[in-house]
């Protein structure tokens, strides 16, 4: 087989292969413990819990992040990256998943903050957090979080393009993500952006980001559930 015709792992780089190979299933396997233990003790009569919706929802959110991230993942295994149906599917759908990533992203942001808000007005017995209570209100929040996380990040699904093309008698699709160039002299302030490093700089970055992610959500489950057992209010 020529080796043009060889299909090698999506990755960037390979430090992102031992990433997306090593790294990324152990944090899957961490996450699955920490949204186990929280829809366990959220589901318990017997467990007293504050900021319950806001914590399955942040958990939720960390599952379709990490979700976001499982084609890349996915995508540093033989069985995967050998597969022509896969790696199209794997590079038509980069773009929008990166996006929606940062969406979700966007999001946790903002429920993290409505969990931390709430345990605060739940310590001082104010009435501000029946806001916080499923209801009309609380559907209305999260509305409104989702449309300022689109706000913020929607952008995203327009900065990049797909340019395509076919080798091995168009059994092999190849294709370039491009920048749009809606900041013509951004390559010139950041000249390392064509340098071989800045993908493993990416790639470390991202792997932060993700443990960082992990642990704000094991975090705010201990918060939730240490305030509950001290007899704060709850539901």
């Amino acid at each position: 087989m020529s080796s043009e015709c060889e299909r090698g792992p999506l990755t960037t780089s390979t430090v992102d292969y031992w990433v997306q190979h090593v790294v990324f299933p152990c944090q899957v396997f961490i996450l699955t413990l920490v949204i186990y233990d929280i829809a366990r003790n959220a589901t318990s009569v017997k467990s007293r819990i504050v900021a319950k919706p806001n914590l399955l929802v942040l958990a939720l959110l960390n599952l379709l992040v990490f979700g976001t991230m499982l084609p890349q993942s996915l995508g540093s295994f033989s069985w995967f990256f050998e597969a022509e149906s896969f790696r199209r599917f794997f590079h038509y759908s980069k773009i929008p998943i990166n996006a929606l990533s940062n969406l979700i992203s966007a999001m946790e942001i903002f429920i993290t903050l409505a969990i931390c808000v709430e345990c605060y007005l739940r310590s001082k017995s104010s009435s501000l957090v029946k806001c916080f209570v499923p209801s009309v209100r609380y559907v209305t929040f999260l509305v409104g979080a989702f449309i300022m996380s689109a706000g913020l990040t929607g952008y995203h699904f327009l900065l990049y393009e797909l340019e395509t093309g076919y080798r091995c008698n168009g059994t092999k699709l190849v294709v370039r993500i491009k920048m749009l160039s809606f900041l013509p002299f951004l390559y010139d302030l950041i000249p390392s952006l064509y340098e071989w490093g800045f993908p493993n700089v990416i790639t470390v970055m991202n792997s932060v980001l993700m443990s960082g992610k992990l642990a704000a959500l094991a975090i705010s489950s201990h918060m939730c559930q240490e305030l509950g057992r001290l007899g704060v209010s709850t539901y």
